[in-house]
């Protein structure tokens, strides 16, 4: 038998007070059965009723900042001046440059999901989920340095977006460094 199996079950107050993987201290676990999160306040985790609750009135969600959730004035706000926005990235709201853009040339849409656009992920991943496809080419992401702008290119097809596959796509030449968020990369190759 492992060493392990021969330990005794962990008791509730082992549980309730296990060391934390990041600083070695031990930090307090929920006290709902079966929870394993870091107690916020009364003993509660957040999602169990532990944390600080918005002030506003008859309001029951968590709050952000300033005693407040996000609905009611919580929660960080635009840097630029005389701006009451919530931030989005880098301290600044999406009218203000807060926003980053989809990585695929020609798309000045904002990033929702691995770096794309929600149009542009979704291509991506059915591209990536199909059997014959996934095998055969490895996708990765480019970076795109936030001083170049949008030139257009990137994915063009004359079907509609949702016919669109790997053959409609216009791929970079060898020597080009940058094609926004997809790139073919033979997989054999080092």
């Amino acid at each position: 038998k492992s060493v392990a199996a021969l330990k005794p079950p962990t008791t509730s107050v082992e549980q309730s007070a296990m060391p934390s993987p990041t600083s070695g201290r031990k930090v307090a676990r929920c006290s709902a059965p079966g929870c394993k999160k870091q107690v916020q306040t009364r003993k509660l985790c957040k999602a169990h009723g532990g944390g600080v609750r918005c002030q506003g009135l008859n309001c029951a969600k968590l709050a952000q900042s300033r005693g407040l959730c996000v609905a009611h004035g919580g929660g960080r706000r635009c840097g630029f001046e005389g701006c009451n926005k919530l931030a989005q990235y880098k301290g600044l709201c999406l009218s203000h440059g807060g926003g980053r853009r989809c990585r695929v040339i020609g798309c000045h849409k904002f990033v929702q999901i691995r770096g794309c656009c929600k149009a542009h992920a979704r291509r991506l991943i059915e591209e990536a989920t199909r059997g014959s496809s996934a095998a055969t080419v490895v996708y990765r992401y480019l970076p795109r340095p936030s001083s170049t702008p949008h030139s257009p290119g990137g994915f063009t097809s004359s079907e509609p977006d949702s016919q669109l596959s790997k053959k409609h796509y216009q791929f970079p030449s060898a020597k080009t460094q940058q094609f926004g968020c997809l790139q073919l990369q033979d997989p054999s190759a080092p």
